[in-house]
């Protein structure tokens, strides 16, 4: 219904449908394998039309957050994240959510979202008590989204840290598949760390707004910002 609203008919059609029709999956453990399941809805895990599939189907939602001028929506790999000033506003917007998800019959696994108050002070004695229909939103003090790690404290401390930890893994892994001076083409290495290396410690550096020296200093120690590639 949602692929025909958006003008897909015909043979395009039938062979998107043909792709989920019909399914069944398995279960196995330690070497077992239980009888066959149907699938009723849901999209297959790592499937290439998977996550166009998902936005075509909360694009209706996606619509009516916009249009309800609450706040923002962020939307990831099959989730979204809700922006709002106060929390009462935050509640509307996911009542949106709630009311759509009913209707289309998407389940939302509550145990895995979350709300954070961000805010420079400290927020414990900030409560927001955001429900999704009569479950209770726990309250953290930072988000993953989109692989990125942010505090409520909108430190950049713990997010340059962990940047800096995942660059030394990737380093060392290239290190033992011949990645230093007596290994591999040193072409094909300063290939390998502008397309790997470099890339790895600057992900999410579009949101490293409020840096400070100590940052600075802690990406500057694993690679120089001011360094020139030929």
């Amino acid at each position: 219904m949602k692929l025909s609203i958006l003008g897909i008919s015909g043979k395009l059609l039938r062979i998107l449908r043909s792709t989920y029709e019909d399914l069944t999956a398995n279960v196995r453990i330690g070497g077992m394998t239980s009888e066959s399941i149907v699938v009723m809805k849901g999209a297959r895990q790592g499937g290439v039309m998977s996550s166009f599939y998902y936005l075509v189907y909360i694009n209706e939602l996606l619509n009516t957050l916009e249009l309800s001028n609450l706040g923002a929506t962020h939307v990831g790999n099959f989730s979204f994240a809700l922006v709002a000033v106060v929390p009462s506003t935050l509640q509307k917007l996911v009542d949106i959510v709630y009311r759509y998800c009913r209707t289309w019959h998407i389940d939302v696994n509550v145990t895995k979202s979350a709300t954070v108050v961000y805010t420079h002070k400290k927020a414990n004695h900030i409560q927001t008590g955001i429900m999704y229909g009569n479950a209770f939103i726990e309250q953290d003090d930072h988000d993953i989204h989109l692989g990125i790690r942010q505090g409520s404290n909108l430190s950049l401390k713990t997010i340059i840290q962990e940047r800096c930890q995942k660059t030394r893994n990737s380093i060392f892994a290239m290190a033992g598949q011949g990645l230093h001076s007596n290994g591999i083409n040193p072409a094909l290495s300063a290939d390998l760390y502008c397309e790997i290396i470099i890339p790895t410690v600057l992900y999410g550096a579009e949101l490293w707004s409020n840096m400070t020296q100590c940052d600075t200093n802690l990406i500057r120690r694993l690679h120089p910002l001011d360094s020139t590639q030929n």
